[in-house]
C-alpha cells in the first residue's frame, strides 16, 4: 500500500499479540486515505464494521446492534460480550468504528464503557477512526478523562510524500505536471482520485476545479465548511493570506478586525492544519529577517484561495478555459514555490538517509528576510550549515541570483558549506561554470 507501509505494520503489529487487548486510533484529515488503510488492514482478518454516521444516541445504539447482527437493544458492554462469545471464531476479536466521535457527542460515556469492556476481554483489538485532528489532538482528552487510558496507540495520517505520489503516476508524466500535481492535490488521495492523469494540468483545473460539475469543484470551500460555521470570516482571513498579507498587522489593516479576533481565528485554522505560523531562522537576531508571519499550508486550499475566491463573482460570465487563461496560468509558479521547498526539504533528508549528507545536520526551517529568503537550512553541533534553494522563475537561475543568496545567507548568520540549488528552469552558463562540491545543481528532473 504506497506511502502507508509504516501505518499498516503498525496495526498489523498491533493485531500479532494475542492475548493482549488493544485500542488503536487511526486520525487524519477527509480523504486522507483512513478507510482505504482499514480496508488493506482487515482483508486477510476475521472483523466486525461499523460506521458511526450523525444521529441520536438511542440510534446510534440500534444501529451498531443492527450492524454486529443482534435484534435486541442490548448495551455497549452486552452487545460486546455477545459477539465476541458467538460470532467471532478467531482467537482474535477485531472490532473497526469509524468515525467514533460521532457516537461520543451523543454518549459522552462510550470511551469509558469501551475501557471496561477491553479491561474484561484481553482478545479484542478495537480500531477506531477519526477525520477531525483538532478534537483529537486537542479536545478528545477532556471530553473522554481518564478513559484516554485505555488508548494504546495514536496512528495519524499525513498527506503521501512527492516521492510516493510520482510513483503512482504515469511514466510519461512531465516533472513539471508532476509537481504541479502534487502541488494543488496535496498528497490527499480523495483529491488525487478525482484527478485526470492522462489530461493536461490546464483541462484538470477546468474541468475538476472551475467547473461546477467537476469532481473537485469548490471541495476547498467545503473542507472549510466542515471545520467552521462562520465561514464569512475565514474565507476573509484566507483570501488575506493567499495574497500575501501575511502578518497580523496586514491583516488588521485591510479588514478592520480586532487583533484578537484574528488571532482566535488564525489559531483556529491552525489547529486545523490549513495555517501555519512561520518562524524565520535567524541566528544572529536582526532586524531583517520577516517574524510572525502565517501562510497557508493546505495546498488545495491555498490553490482556491490564490486563484479562484478573489475572481469568483466574475466565473459565471466566461467560460472555465477563459478563466484559467486570465487569472491562472501566468501566475501558477510562485504558487509551486513552497511545494517545491518541501520537495528540495524531502529530497535532502533523503541525502541524509543514504550516507550522502551527514546525519548531524538537523532541519531549523528557513529564513525569512525583508529583501528576500533561504527556503531550506540544516545546521549541525558546530553551527555549519548545509543550504536548499528553490528557483521557480520562467528564467534559468543565474549568478545574479546566486550572489542575492548569498547575501541572505550572509544576514542571517550562516556558515554555508554547502548550497543545493533547485530550480523548475535550468541554469544559465555562468552557474554551470561555478557548480562544485559546495555548489550542486539540481534541476527538477534530478528529483
Amino acid at each position: 500500500m504506497v506511502g502507508r507501509e509504516e501505518q499498516l505494520a503498525a496495526l498489523n503489529e498491533h493485531y500479532a499479540a494475542p492475548g493482549k487487548s488493544n485500542l488503536t486510533i487511526v486520525y487524519g484529515r477527509s480523504g486522507i486515505g483512513k478507510t482505504a488503510l482499514v480496508r488493506e488492514f482487515i482483508k486477510d482478518k476475521e472483523y466486525l464494521y461499523f460506521e458511526a454516521f450523525p444521529r441520536a444516541a438511542f440510534e446510534m445504539l440500534d444501529a451498531m446492534n443492527r450492524a454486529f447482527g443482534s435484534n435486541d437493544r442490548l448495551s455497549y458492554e452486552d452487545l460486546f460480550d455477545r459477539i465476541i462469545n458467538e460470532h467471532f471464531t478467531a482467537e482474535r476479536k477485531l472490532v473497526i468504528i469509524e468515525n467514533f466521535q460521532n457516537i461520543i457527542k451523543g454518549d459522552p460515556d462510550f470511551m469509558a464503557k469501551l475501557a471496561d469492556i477491553l479491561g474484561v476481554h484481553s482478545d479484542l483489538m478495537i480500531v477506531l477512526t477519526c477525520s477531525s485532528v483538532a478534537w483529537i489532538e486537542n479536545s478528545m482528552v477532556g471530553t473522554i478523562g481518564n478513559a484516554a487510558l485505555a488508548i494504546n496507540s495514536f496512528i495519524k495520517l499525513k498527506p503521501l510524500s512527492y516521492t510516493d505520489v510520482v510513483s503512482m503516476l504515469p511514466s510519461g508524466s512531465t516533472n513539471i505536471d508532476n509537481l504541479t500535481f502534487y502541488a494543488i492535490t496535496g498528497g490527499i488521495p480523495a483529491y488525487m482520485k478525482r484527478w485526470n492523469v492522462k489530461a493536461s494540468i490546464r483541462a484538470n483545473v477546468c474541468n475538476e476545479i472551475l467547473n461546477v460539475n467537476g469532481r473537485l469543484y469548490d471541495v476547498a470551500h467545503e473542507f472549510l465548511q466542515e471545520e467552521f460555521r462562520e465561514t464569512a470570516i475565514y474565507n476573509t482571513l484566507l483570501g488575506c493570506l493567499a495574497s500575501g498579507m501575511d502578518k497580523l498587522n496586514d491583516i488588521h489593516d485591510y479588514t478592520g478586525y480586532g487583533r484578537d479576533k484574528i488571532s482566535v481565528y488564525l489559531g483556529n485554522l491552525i489547529e486545523r492544519e490549513i495555517v501555519e505560523k512561520v518562524f524565520s531562522y535567524d541566528k544572529e537576531n536582526s532586524e531583517s529577517a520577516r517574524k510572525g508571519c502565517y501562510r497557508i499550508c493546505d495546498p488545495i486550499v491555498n490553490y482556491w484561495y490564490r486563484f479562484v475566491y478573489p475572481n469568483k463573482s466574475v466565473m459565471g460570465s466566461m467560460s472555465t478555459a477563459d478563466f484559467y487563461d486570465r487569472y491562472i496560468s501566468g501566475n501558477v509558479n510562485e504558487y509551486l514555490l513552497s511545494t517545491f521547498v518541501k520537495i528540495g526539504q524531502e529530497f535532502m533528508e533523503i541525502l541524509k538517509t543514504i550516507g550522502q549528507l551527514d546525519s548531524t545536520y538537523e532541519y531549523k526551517g528557513g529564513y525569512y528576510g525583508k529583501d528576500g529568503d533561504v527556503h531550506i537550512i540544516m545546521v549541525n553541533a558546530d553551527g555549519k550549515a548545509v543550504i536548499g534553494q528553490c528557483h521557480v522563475k520562467n528564467k534559468p537561475y543565474d549568478s545574479f541570483e546566486h550572489a542575492l543568496l548569498k547575501e541572505n545567507i550572509r544576514i542571517a548568520g550562516l556558515e554555508a558549506v554547502r548550497v543545493y540549488v533547485f530550480s523548475l528552469s535550468g541554469f544559465a552558463e555562468d552557474i554551470k561554470d561555478m557548480a562544485s562540491d559546495e555548489l550542486l545543481l539540481m534541476p527538477i528532473e534530478e528529483l
